[in-house]
């Protein structure tokens, strides 16, 4: 299943926008629900940071066990996790 497809599929919820997120605060919105909707915004992204990593690494594991993966595809997935971890 594609990433697009797990999106679509209903796993991550549509988070406010930015400028939304900058109305709610225009129009002096109560600060918790600001607080809330900023949380919810982050996890959102995250969700998604978490499926396109789960993706990128099957088809590194498919590569590799075709053979197809190289060294640096190993360095690339390294680094991915270590930014992932912080």
């Amino acid at each position: 299943m594609s990433v697009g497809d797990q999106l679509v599929g209903g796993r991550v919820d549509r988070p406010l926008t930015d400028r939304e997120l900058q109305q709610m605060i225009e129009s002096d919105r109560f600060c918790l629900d600001v607080v809330h909707q900023g949380e919810a915004a982050v996890a959102a992204l995250r969700e998604v940071s978490g499926i396109a990593l789960e993706s990128h690494l099957d088809a590194w594991a498919h590569d590799a066990a075709q053979g197809k993966s190289t060294p640096a595809d190993l360095k690339d997935i390294a680094a991915l996790l270590r930014r992932r971890l912080r």
